[in-house]
């Protein structure tokens, strides 16, 4: 598990968990289904939280219980008949055709903005594997890119999630973009290929990624608040390039593969 990930949960523990009057003072073998309910209904109505977050902040606790119920620490699992509140899962927003034509010929004053976007939605690369990218990585004579790096924050580099090292076909496009980068940071073997400005030997930050996102798809005509309507992500590009290459005829199996997924 990614320390980062940890982190989130003891924070969430400690905010969440720990503050409930009906938890205080109490151990995991003496609470009850009815507590966790009634705590389910003080996170809703006193303090305002959504139904996917109250499910997040659940699975802490709930991960713990039953960890120790395998170990036999606990004779009993109190969310045996606890269920995740309903949740209607907004859809991912997907480019168009037409959006990622667009996409391809537009240029914008930072360069790394154009290539994060192009290798989400023409690669189909996670966040933490694109800030990971190294220019060892790229095989431009036989288009291909070898996913085997994935940035964590406060850990550094990583393989890729569940260990999806794998190598990707790259269009034209995903060419010429990488290309682009080269007159502005250094190229060498294990250099980042979108790299922070201020610390080279580092990965873009997060905030660009977010800031950057929104920059290019305005960029190509998509305003922010339609983005927000049809809630188009860095995540989504994943979808969009899952999207374009079942519209391409590549098998479902071989999408898999390509996209890294279990």
């Amino acid at each position: 598990l990614a320390a980062y990930y940890i982190k989130i949960n003891h924070d969430d523990v400690k905010r969440h968990l720990r503050t409930f009057s009906g938890f205080k003072g109490r151990t995991l073998n003496t609470v009850t289904t009815g507590m966790i309910l009634d705590w389910q209904c003080w996170a809703i109505e006193k303090h305002g939280m959504s139904a996917r977050r109250v499910n997040s902040v659940m699975q802490s606790m709930r991960i713990a219980v039953r960890y120790a119920v395998k170990r036999e620490d606990l004779d009993h699992d109190p969310f045996k008949r606890v269920n995740d509140i309903p949740v209607t899962q907004k859809e991912k927003g997907v480019l168009t055709p037409a959006e990622l034509r667009k996409l391809s010929t537009i240029s914008l004053k930072d360069p790394r903005l154009k290539a994060i976007v192009i290798l989400g939605a023409y690669c189909g690369l996670r966040r933490g594997e694109i800030r990971g990218l190294r220019w060892s990585d790229i095989d431009e004579e036989g288009s291909v890119i070898h996913v085997r790096h994935n940035w964590i924050n406060g850990e550094g580099d990583k393989i890729p999630k569940c260990g999806s090292i794998r190598t990707v076909p790259i269009a034209s496009t995903v060419t010429e973009t990488l290309q682009g980068l080269k007159p502005f940071f250094s190229t060498l073997p294990m250099d980042f290929v979108i790299p922070s400005i201020t610390s080279p030997n580092k990965p873009i930050t997060d905030s660009i990624f977010r800031n950057g996102l929104r920059e290019v798809l305005t960029s190509i005509g998509i305003a922010e608040d339609v983005q927000r309507k049809r809630n188009i992500t860095l995540h989504g590009l994943r979808h969009s390039f899952i999207t374009f290459a079942r519209l391409a005829g590549i098998s479902d199996m071989e999408v898999q593969a390509m996209a890294g997924h279990k």
